[in-house]
């Protein structure tokens, strides 16, 4: 296993939680393929396969939050900073899913700690509200997969 470094990322609220949400997508695509190959086999009756179950149907089940472009500019492409894992050095090129998953928790929750935080100086209610309610919906998805278990391949 590489050894990781934590650096600061950089990005607006609205690309936080985009890209924050398409990692998770494509984690659920990884775990997904992971059980269904597993379906059948004997590995199927381990609890390995249960975790692997559960972490891909949770991630599967997550429902995107709605960015509306009608929402305020200034805050949709406000700059927040988020800290995210790198490998450092080893022959793993990329984070574990493990530290693929909190990056994507770590990009979205900057987005929508900016929202809550901006909430005061909106006086539209209505946008008020759809700012809240997309502020609660990554939280939600934030809240679903961040106790999540990513098991190793090999043990």
């Amino acid at each position: 296993m590489g050894r990781y470094k934590f650096i600061e990322g950089t990005g607006t609220v609205r690309d936080a939680i985009n890209d924050g949400f398409a990692d998770l997508e494509e984690l659920a695509e990884e775990m997904g393929s992971w059980r269904d190959n597993i379906s059948g086999t004997p590995a199927e009756n381990t609890e390995r396969f249960g975790v692997v179950t559960e972490t891909a149907d949770t991630l599967e089940g997550l429902d995107r939050p709605t960015v509306n472009d009608d929402l305020p500019e200034s805050i949709l492409d406000a700059l927040v900073t988020y800290t995210y894992a790198k490998v450092q050095s080893g022959r793993q090129r990329t984070p574990s899913r493990s530290y693929r998953c909190s990056n994507a928790c770590n990009q979205m929750s900057a987005g929508a700690e900016f929202i809550r935080g901006a909430l005061d100086g909106v006086e539209d209610e209505n946008v008020r509200v759809d700012l809240e309610t997309l502020a609660a919906e990554v939280e939600e998805v934030i809240s679903n997969v961040e106790s999540l278990e990513f098991p190793g391949m090999y043990g």
